[in-house]
């Protein structure tokens, strides 16, 4: 049996982007571009496992848009722990894998839903155990969840 080989090329520099940031995720977008949502830094785990959904400090986030150029959008002041980021009918989505149920109208918005110049359009509850996420062209908000997760 033949082992063939793969050769990869590097696209993209994204060296001086990343710098001072952490990469969270990264992501094709239904428009075949490249999403990478970035944070300044990466928050410890609690009981050294679980991602927190909130975080103690405020950090700023960036996402970079890659195809042949990069654009970048910076979000600052955030104390929600973000996981993943897609394109959202010219927008951008924001989705924290975690979110807490406290009662009857109170849960964490684990979605939300940014503007180019990073700021606040909309939030949303996605549901807790985000696994994954996809968005459509058309705009539907595809999630999958692990195993402790669900709507």
């Amino acid at each position: 049996m033949s082992h063939p080989y793969i050769q990869l090329h590097s696209v993209v520099d994204i060296s001086n982007y990343i710098k001072g940031f952490e990469i969270v995720s990264t992501q094709f977008g239904p428009d075949g571009r490249v999403y990478s949502l970035l944070i300044d830094k990466i928050p410890e785990r609690v009981r050294g496992m679980f991602p927190p959904v909130s975080l103690k400090d405020r950090h700023t986030y960036k996402v970079l848009i890659i195809d042949n150029n990069i654009e970048e959008v910076c979000i600052e002041g955030q104390q929600f722990n973000y996981h993943y980021v897609q394109p959202l009918n010219h927008h951008l989505l924001l989705v924290g894998a975690r979110c807490h149920y406290y009662g009857p109208s109170q849960y964490d918005l684990n979605g939300k839903i940014i503007d180019y110049e990073g700021h606040t359009v909309n939030e949303l509850l996605l549901g807790d155990g985000i696994q994954s996420v996809q968005v459509t062209e058309e705009g539907t908000i595809w999630t999958s969840y692990f195993d402790e997760g669900g709507c």
